[in-house]
Parts: C-alpha cells; sequence; structure tokens
C-alpha cells in the first residue's frame, strides 16, 4: 500500500466469496482488521466499505475501497476520511497461497 504522500505500508484483506455475496476482513495485519461491508463485484470490479477503528484514540475512520481484480492480483484505491482529515491510498495486493 503506499499514500499520496510517499509513505507506504502493508495491507491485509481476507475476502470469502458465496455465490453472489462476499464477505471478509481488511486493515493493516490480520490482527488488526475490520470486517468489510457492502461488498459489490461486478466483473473484474470490487468495492466495498469498511469502518476502522484507531486502537489508541478509538476513533472512527470511513473508508471507501475500490480494486480491479486480475487472476491472483488486485489493483486499486482506499480513501478514508475521519472528521476533517482525509487519506487515499494505492493498494498492490496478490493472494498469498
Amino acid at each position: 500500500m503506499k499514500d499520496t504522500e510517499g509513505g507506504s505500508g502493508a495491507a491485509y484483506l481476507q475476502l470469502t466469496q458465496d455465490g453472489t455475496h462476499i464477505s471478509g476482513l481488511t486493515g493493516a495485519s490480520k490482527d488488526h482488521a475490520w470486517p468489510i461491508k457492502n461488498a459489490m463485484l461486478a466483473d473484474d470490479h470490487l468495492t466495498f466499505h469498511v469502518t476502522s477503528t484507531d486502537p489508541e484514540s478509538k476513533e472512527e475512520s470511513e473508508w471507501t475501497f475500490d480494486l480491479k481484480v486480475d487472476g491472483d492480483h488486485m489493483t486499486g484505491t482506499a480513501e478514508g476520511k475521519q472528521e476533517d482529515r482525509s487519506w487515499k491510498a494505492e493498494l498492490h495486493l496478490t493472494r498469498q497461497k
């Protein structure tokens, strides 16, 4: 994951598909992840939302993910908002087998 300020970090995404229903978790790591909601997959385009909670301040952030699926890879963006702050990160994800 790379943010618009040039920083980078790890990202965790675990997805489960049951027919047309997609569920899962995302966050900085497996131990620091939140449930995805409103997931929609149309052809190779996956979108979903996440509400994360900062472990120290307990403040919530709303995130919107917009990803293109290409086999075992996904690329796209994550945009987050918290009161008067916002973030945008570029994502490059690869399935772990």
